[in-house]
């Protein structure tokens, strides 16, 4: 299983290491792709080969897998077991890999943060379906969620029957003119108040019968 990590991360030092600046250019890219390689496709730095690994070394520009191996083998920091001597099959591991490529990194924080995010949103969502679950539908396009006791309050202040045109008033300003509103209860009493202050009973485009 691959590590799942989009970065292989080539430390700026590398350039000055002792052992990786001794290499002849052709052998530091060797290693540097080689590790990019492994973080694709291997698991905690370490990967199994067997012949042929033709992609493997088209990308490495060896021109077969025995040069592979010689490659791979002049490489530091690096280690070549041969697992099966009758099948050629090679475990290449690179040192130190979790200090350099797993230690901190901004891939697994990115991580951590999205399923944060995730897990708050998913929250979000459950506590806005409870409060939704505790709501009944009214209207004639039942459009109105309101619950038992916001129904009551409205009732108490504005009496049956003016709390039931206000209730139509929302339900027909939604379907119609696509209202949007987190609280019915809260929407229907600002409408209300508004058109006290402007002593009017227009709400909208509405003129209920109040």
């Amino acid at each position: 299983m691959a590590d799942q990590g989009r970065w292989f991360k080539l430390w700026f030092a590398s350039v000055t290491d002792d052992k990786l600046s001794a290499l002849p250019n052709e052998l530091w890219a060797i290693w540097a792709k080689l590790g990019a390689y492994i973080k694709t496709h291997g698991n905690k730095g370490v990967i199994e080969i067997k012949p042929p690994s033709s992609i493997l070394c088209s990308l490495l520009k060896v021109d077969d897998f025995n040069d592979l191996i010689n490659a791979i083998k002049c490489l530091p920091n690096t280690t070549l077991r041969n697992n099966n001597r009758d099948n050629g099959f090679f475990t290449v591991s690179f040192n130190n890999w979790v200090k350099y490529q797993e230690d901190s990194t901004s891939y697994k924080r990115l991580l951590k943060h999205r399923k944060k995010l995730n897990d708050n949103g998913i929250r979000r969502e459950e506590k806005r379906r409870e409060k939704e679950e505790n709501k009944h539908i009214y209207g004639e396009f039942k459009n109105v969620r309101l619950k038992d006791e916001e129904l009551q309050k409205l009732k108490d202040k504005f009496g049956d029957a003016k709390a039931k045109e206000w209730i139509k008033i929302m339900d027909e300003g939604i379907e119609t003119k696509g209202y949007k509103y987190t609280s019915h209860y809260l929407a229907i009493l600002k409408w209300a108040k508004n058109a006290e202050d402007k002593g009017e009973k227009r709400i909208g485009d509405y003129y209920p019968t109040l």
